[in-house]
């Protein structure tokens, strides 16, 4: 980050009240100081938060870098300060969905966030927070405002939906002219192209790129899976598609609806790659 000291107050709007712009300037300031003894990295032009609330957000940093320096281990358990957990087995089933909330909330109250993405059962739920959770090692850093969040899929991967997502993100991004996210998706090698014959990875990107340049927009996809099979590490992955996209400004919009198809292989680390998308409008109908 590059600050020039010369221009601090010049950068400062002349309707702020004196005591925002010394607020201001004293951030501009902290910055530096945090650039210069952390290395850290802060974006360039002047904040559009209250200056009282990027002080706080200055000061939460400085406290993390400090504490990240040498930072102790504890456990989950210890960090939420010891809670007395019941046995899985002393708990009615009538009674367990309550339990797991109650335990979610107690963690949450301390700065411990536990995300499910896909429906797990109760029991489940439950036996992964008070056996496998609580005996997680964390630095012990404590800033306000400041958690600790954990998934529960990371411990436990769910295929179906990784699949589902990876497919969809790759759809959405291709559609997406100012994301290319659909490159992050595909398999670095065993790709095909729609008459199923191996492409290297170059050459499907050439593909994808020549057609999002014939079109000047897109309109959002509207997307919704049809289907999803794994077997082993392969999975299918069907999504009804519709979209438009504009080729100019004096052509009617082109406009395509049909089922695309998404051949996945897992990935070596974690979640799937696509080595195969046939999407109606770009390489078939």
């Amino acid at each position: 980050m590059n600050i020039d000291d010369d221009n601090l107050l010049d950068n400062l709007s002349n309707e702020m009240s004196d005591e925002e712009r010394d607020l201001r300037l004293r951030n501009q300031l902290k910055k530096i100081e945090l650039t210069a003894k952390y290395d850290a990295h802060f974006m360039e032009g002047e904040s559009k938060v209250p200056a009282s609330v990027e002080q706080q957000w200055l000061s939460n940093i400085e406290a993390f870098e400090r504490q990240a320096q040498n930072p102790k281990r504890t456990t989950v358990k210890a960090f939420a300060g010891n809670p007395s957990c019941k046995l899985l087995s002393e708990i009615s089933e009538k009674n367990l969905e309550e339990e797991v909330e109650r335990l979610l909330n107690l963690l949450a109250t301390k700065n411990i966030v536990v995300d499910f993405l896909c429906d797990v059962p109760a029991a489940d739920a439950y036996r992964f927070l008070t056996e496998e959770l609580l005996e997680v090692e964390i630095d012990d850093i404590q800033i306000e405002g400041m958690n600790h969040h954990f998934i529960y899929e990371e411990f436990h991967p769910n295929d179906e939906y990784d699949a589902k997502q990876c497919a969809e993100d790759f759809l959405s991004s291709l559609f997406w002219l100012e994301s290319e996210m659909f490159s992050h998706r595909l398999a670095r090698n065993g790709l095909l192209d729609s008459r199923n014959q191996p492409v290297t990875k170059e050459e499907m990107l050439k593909t994808i790129s020549d057609f999002r340049a014939s079109f000047i927009s897109f309109e959002r996809p509207q997307l919704q899976i049809v289907s999803c099979v794994v077997e082993g590490d392969n999975a299918v992955v069907n999504i009804q598609t519709e979209w438009s996209g504009l080729v100019n400004e004096q052509s009617p919009p082109v406009r395509k609806f049909g089922i695309s198809t998404l051949r996945l292989v897992r990935c070596e680390y974690g979640g799937f790659d696509i080595i195969q998308a046939l999407v109606p409008g770009w390489n078939c109908e």
